[in-house]
Order: structure tokens, then C-alpha cells, then sequence
């Protein structure tokens, strides 16, 4: 069950006013902040009853600016999160002490400068802050997300699996606000792998890890004849691509150019078939790798793979299938057949598109929020924690 679910949302002025009425006892203090409880809260007189009263006086608050350090500190830190979380109900603190102790007094603030930065959900008081750079915390400790999404694609419920805390983003309808829930794990994951600082930081300033038109890894495709690079081709850059981090629009383009190069590579096929029909391994081969050239095609519509696309053929198969009509072909040309020279370019830059396509990472459309303002309320028990 989701830590919130169920719970009304509540920001702002409305969320500090309900939660200044609760705050009946110094035990409720306790119970939410721990051995943070005199940091956000107070006790004043109440003018109906003229007795002392805790009230909310701080709030945990996160500029937009701070987040390479918030994301820096966190790497850091993140490993003692579990041993964090048992002092107080918010899930929300393990992160606010890895931070205030590096940085005191720099992500709190006054519940009037603050206001925007506080909600409730679950009874409890959350934090409200910048989507993009929580969704930039859960890659950059080495989570990718797996999304689920209901029939009518108008909720979903993203989950990190990171290196040492389990991060889950979701939102109900189209017009609801998100929320997340970080869950501290007992122990490190350590088949997962954090994201070097300047990946990280390309991805939190440009929404990707790559600076696309000078890294190698991608600087080809922008090439009037695009030649992949051998390294590509190869395993060399395999580890590479496998942490490397792509938004919507780049991973657009290479589909794009992934389209032209089958339909080129399929249209060269058919001219070659007609032209030589004294050559045995054209004869004996391109209708089939032909008709395999229009099935590859099912990797143009990645957003939409589900477990019935993986029963018909899996992303690897297609992997696999492209590899292996290239090493067809460079075997031929080698034996002399320079008829597929040009085809054989094709067949390269097929599968270049496809490995960057498969093995790297997408990031899916509903956490692609970079510049976009968006808000999430950081909610929920400390206290749900996954082993």
C-alpha cells in the first residue's frame, strides 16, 4: 500500500494552520520531528487559553539552486540514512540531517518564508520540493526507474531501486500532485551503481548525461554521412552506454535516424537483389534480412513495450538479430563482395542505433520535468521501510 495512500494533500497556509491545531502535545513534537522536535517547533502562548502550546516554527526547505549540494551530500550520506530513520515519523529527515550537518541552517526556513515548502499527507507534515531534482537524487544513487501505469495512462507509479534507499514518485490523475517517498535501505545495494559527479550534473542541468554534439558516444549521429564510431561497434563503450542517461528529445532523433537508416538499408536490399541475381548470398539472403530490417522497427516504439512485446521478442533479441546481420555482411564484403559496401554502412549505423537505443536509459515522460516548475510533496512514516 502506497505510505500516503488514501490521505488528503495539503500545502501552504492550509497545511500550517492544520498542523499547528494538531500539534496538541510536546509527544506529537516528538513523534514527527524526533531529536529534531525543538528545531521545528515551538511552544507559545495560545490567546483563547493563555496556556503554552507547541506550534510549527521551521520548515525543511530546498531552493532550486541547492540541489547539486542536496544530491552531493546525499551520495555521501545516504548509507547512514538507515540508522537516521528511526528518530521521528517524516521521511523526509534522514535526508534534512545528512544535509544540516554539512550545511546548518542552509535548508530550513521560517514557516512565512517558507510556506510554499510545507504540506501534510498522512497526517504528517511533508516536504514540498522540485520534482526534477528528486528524480535526479534516485539516478545519481544508482536507481533507474521502473514505471507502472494504469489502462487509461492517466496515473503511474515510478520506483527507484537504488544503491541505498528505495525512492517511489507517483501521482493518481492528470490533475493531482505528485508525491514520493524515500525508504532508507538496511543494506547497500551494491550491484548498483552511483553517477560520477559531472554524469550527474550534466543530467540535473541539460536532462541528460551526455553533452550530445561533443561526446563520441553520440557526436556521429549529428554527421551529414554518419559513421559510427569502431569503439561503438564494438564492446569498448558497452559499461559507458550502460550508464548513460537520455531525455525524450534525443531519443526521438535516434529513432528518427534509426527509421531512415532501415528504410535506406531496406530499399538497397531490394535494388541489389534485382541488379545482381548471379550472386548467391544475395540471393539466398536479402529477402530475410529484408523482412528482419521491418521487424527491427518494433524498437521505434520503446515507450510502449510491455510483458506481451517481451513474450514476442525481447529487446536483446533485437540486439542480437541486428548484430548478427552485420557480422553477415561484414563477412561477406571481406571475402571480396564490395556489391554491399553501401549496405554494409547501413547495417553499421542500424546497429549503433540500436544498442544506443536498448542499452542505455530512457527517462520516461512523466519524470521529464527540467524547467517545468513542478512540484513534489515528499510525504509519509519513516517508518515504511523495505529490506
Amino acid at each position: 500500500m502506497d505510505p500516503v495512500a488514501g490521505a488528503p494533500l495539503v500545502i501552504g497556509i492550509e497545511a500550517l494552520r492544520t498542523l499547528d491545531d494538531w500539534l496538541e502535545t510536546e509527544d506529537i513534537v516528538k513523534a514527527w520531528y524526533g531529536a529534531d522536535c525543538n528545531t521545528f517547533c515551538e511552544l507559545s502562548v495560545s490567546r483563547s487559553t493563555g496556556e503554552e502550546k507547541p506550534r510549527l516554527a521551521k520548515v525543511f526547505a530546498i531552493d532550486n539552486e541547492r540541489w547539486p549540494d542536496v544530491i552531493r551530500i546525499s551520495l555521501e550520506k545516504a548509507q547512514n540514512w538507515w540508522r537516521a530513520h528511526s528518530s521521528g515519523q517524516c521521511c523526509w529527515l534522514p535526508l534534512y540531517r545528512s544535509l544540516s550537518e554539512q550545511m546548518p541552517g542552509a535548508f530550513i526556513k521560517g514557516v512565512t518564508d517558507g510556506i510554499s515548502c510545507i504540506g501534510i499527507a498522512n497526517s504528517l507534515p511533508a516536504a514540498r520540493m522540485d520534482f526534477w531534482g528528486l528524480v535526479v537524487l534516485g539516478y545519481a544513487n544508482g536507481g533507474i526507474p521502473r514505471v507502472v501505469r494504469d489502462s487509461a495512462m492517466a496515473s503511474y507509479r515510478a520506483t527507484f531501486d537504488c544503491r541505498n534507499f528505495t525512492l517511489v514518485i507517483w501521482q493518481n490523475s492528470l490533475n493531482s500532485m505528485a508525491v514520493a517517498h524515500i525508504i532508507p535501505k538496511r543494506h547497500t545495494s551494491f550491484d548498483r551503481h552511483s553517477l560520477d559527479s559531472k554524469k550527474w550534473q550534466l543530467l540535473l542541468n541539460t536532462g541528460t548525461t551526455v553533452i550530445q554534439h561533443e561526446d563520441p558516444l553520440t557526436r556521429w549521429i549529428e554527421q551529414d554521412a554518419p559513421k559510427p564510431p569502431y569503439e561503438l561497434l564494438g564492446k569498448d563503450w558497452d559499461q559507458n552506454i550502460q550508464c548513460t542517461i537520455f531525455d525524450y528529445r534525443f531519443i526521438k532523433y535516434m529513432k528518427d535516424k534509426l527509421r531512415q537508416s532501415i528504410y535506406y538499408a531496406h530499399g538497397a536490399w531490394r535494388d541489389v537483389q534485382s541488379r545482381y541475381l548471379d550472386d548467391l548470398f544475395i540471393q539466398n539472403q536479402a529477402s530475410q534480412i529484408s523482412k528482419n530490417l521491418l521487424k527491427s522497427k518494433v524498437i521505434l516504439d520503446l515507450e510502449t513495450w510491455n510483458s506481451f512485446c517481451d513474450e514476442m521478442v525481447s529487446k536483446e533479441d533485437v540486439l542480437h538479430y541486428s548484430q548478427r546481420q552485420l557480422h553477415q555482411l561484414q563477412g561477406e564484403v571481406e571475402r571480396g563482395n564490395i556489391k554491399l559496401n553501401n549496405l554494409l554502412q547501413w547495417h553499421k549505423n542500424i546497429f549503433a542505433f540500436h544498442k544506443l537505443l536498448i542499452i542505455s536509459h530512457q527517462i520516461p515522460e512523466e519524470l521529464e520535468t527540467r524547467g517545468m516548475g513542478r512540484m513534489v510533496l515528499l510525504a509519509g512514516s519513516s517508518h515504511g521501510i523495505l529490506e
